[in-house]
């Protein structure tokens, strides 16, 4: 029986993890991170901070489609000052 509650509780614990963590190179030296549900950006000479719901790009121009998300802004913009 403790066997069982062992398994069970490790199990939990590695189902509740975020494995939702994504990143891609894109073109021009920009860099495409996603790091769970609310916080998608894109890096690079110029930020396009979060939240960006869809992008495509080629070698030459990346085009995104970018929701702002207040929270974030507040706490990239307060780390900025």
């Amino acid at each position: 029986m403790l066997k069982q509650l062992r398994i069970i509780a490790i199990l939990t614990l590695i189902s509740s993890c975020n494995m939702s963590d994504y990143s891609e190179e894109l073109s021009g030296g920009y860099h495409y991170s996603s790091m769970g549900r609310d916080l998608k950006y894109i890096s690079g000479k110029n930020n396009i901070h979060p939240n960006v719901k869809e992008y495509v790009f080629d070698d030459e121009y990346i085009l995104v489609c970018q929701e702002p998300y207040k929270f974030s802004y507040k706490s990239i913009f307060a780390s900025d000052l």
